[in-house]
């Protein structure tokens, strides 16, 4: 589950935003607040600092009781880790809202950590990145009138990752759309994250008659990773036909990506070749949809723990599969 560690004066500068009433406060507004509110007070777990800032207001009380499953720790102090770096061993579903009144001092935290932060400033710009504005939100995939026609695109709904992993059973089954797939999708993490994350790909080997040789498409990734500069640890894992995935998804830390066909969506040209109709960016923020997340990332974990050792290369520490439960 995620982990939310919140400043009361966050907190306190949230409360005093709630829109007024209907109708001199718009839907859009009161659904914005309230998303956020029912986050922090049972879509998370939550480490409440400085709360002697709230006294015994009634949103602490409110904060504290019917939480559904999640819980809230007490912290007197935030102490700032040294040069504001997190501990390595730092779990991958914790965000930050913390309250800098520095930009710089905040940027510090964003630079050297692959977590999410907000600060008074743009706590709630952040917000809404995490949860996808508050919603699924989806482009149509088609020839002549679809919305989403190139990968860059994703950058505009990623605000932090350490970790992810791509489970395609056709991302590396054609050689010749790698270059315009794989790498761009890569590439466009890589501008978010530029201080290294850990790859987890996961793909099908490919049938008796047409089996991929993984050495080969190892060593390839690999090239093609160094030469374009991309800063990241990763391992390859071949499924076979028996333990193949179906869904194809990219996840990381608070998001997933959903298609309905092979991510391999353009060809050399950027001309769209994928029969899929839609692509969804889906906010791991929500809890019901971290749950199902973690549905697939497990079976996937299966995946890898299952492949014999002619199935697997290379390695990498991808906390969202190593730490699933």
């Amino acid at each position: 589950m995620l982990k939310l560690t919140l400043e009361a004066e966050i907190f306190l500068d949230f409360i005093n935003t709630q829109p007024k009433q209907f109708p001199e406060g718009s839907l859009e507004e009161h659904s914005y607040w309230n998303a956020f509110f029912t986050f922090i007070k049972s879509g998370a777990n939550l480490d409440l600092i400085n709360n002697n800032k709230l006294d015994n207001s009634i949103f602490l009380i409110g904060l504290s009781t019917g939480r559904k499953g999640t819980k809230i720790n007490i912290i007197e102090n935030f102490n700032k880790p040294h040069k504001y770096k997190l501990p390595k061993e730092t779990p991958f579903e914790n965000i930050y809202f913390l309250n800098e009144t520095s930009r710089e001092q905040g940027e510090k935290y964003r630079s050297v950590n692959s977590f999410a932060f907000g600060f008074l400033d743009d706590y709630v710009e952040i917000w809404n990145k995490l949860s996808v504005e508050s919603k699924v939100y989806s482009y149509a995939v088609r020839k002549n009138t679809g919305s989403f026609n190139n990968w860059s695109i994703i950058e505009q709904h990623l605000i932090a990752f350490s970790d992810i992993v791509i489970a395609d059973s056709y991302i590396l089954s054609d050689i010749s759309l790698i270059q315009s797939n794989l790498l761009k999708i890569l590439l466009s993490f890589q501008s978010i994250n530029p201080n290294g994350f850990s790859l987890s790909i996961i793909t099908y080997e490919g049938s008796f008659n047409s089996k991929i040789n993984i050495d080969d498409c190892y060593n390839n990734l690999k090239q093609l990773i160094f030469n374009n500069n991309i800063s990241c640890k990763f391992e390859l894992i071949f499924s076979t036909n028996r333990l193949k995935e179906h869904d194809r998804g990219i996840f990381t830390n608070y998001l997933r990506i959903k298609s309905g066909d092979s991510f391999n969506y353009f060809n050399s040209k950027n001309e769209i070749i994928t029969k899929g109709t839609e692509i969804d960016f889906i906010p791991l923020i929500k809890r019901e949809y971290y749950k199902l997340a973690q549905i697939t990332l497990q079976a996937l974990n299966e995946i890898k723990i299952t492949a014999g050792e002619n199935q697997k290369r290379g390695e990498c520490d991808n906390k969202l599969l190593d730490n699933i439960c």
